[in-house]
């Protein structure tokens, strides 16, 4: 079981039109359970946005539902679908497919690749990244 909260801290130039000038804030769960090579998990949370005058945005549940194999100690590949309320409510709720790869570097730091398939209007049809990860222990 893993709880976290998430930051997202306004950096962009409100007065320009690239962000709201407020924190989001997102607390979440996640729940796996090891079953051989295999790591069935459902995650789930809740976004709190910051509110502007500009835009009417809406706070939201997200979820995940996934399976990861992990065939070495190092190694693990899986994949997900993943649900999140859309910001607005003129947009659909996002709803993608993400297929990932990571391998962990160290005991604490963790390298990623991973691919998202849209399944909404308000998905992106596809998009690929990468991600570096440090686990606080």
């Amino acid at each position: 079981v893993d709880l976290s909260v998430d930051l997202k801290i306004p950096t962009a130039d409100e007065d320009r039109g690239l962000g709201t000038g407020q924190t989001d804030v997102e607390l979440g769960t996640e729940f796996a359970v090891r079953a051989g090579d295999f790591w069935p998990y459902v995650s789930g949370g809740y976004r709190f946005v910051g509110k502007t005058s500009a835009l009417d945005l809406q706070d939201g549940p997200r979820g995940a539902l996934g399976l990861q194999w992990q065939p070495a100690t190092r190694w693990g590949v899986g994949g997900e679908v993943e649900y999140r309320r859309a910001l607005t409510k003129s947009a659909d709720d996002p709803l993608e497919i993400v297929v990932y790869g990571s391998y962990e570097l160290t005991d604490v730091w963790t390298v990623g690749l991973y691919s998202i398939a849209g399944l909404s209007d308000s998905s992106p049809d596809w998009a690929a990244g990468t991600s570096l990860g440090y686990r606080f222990d």
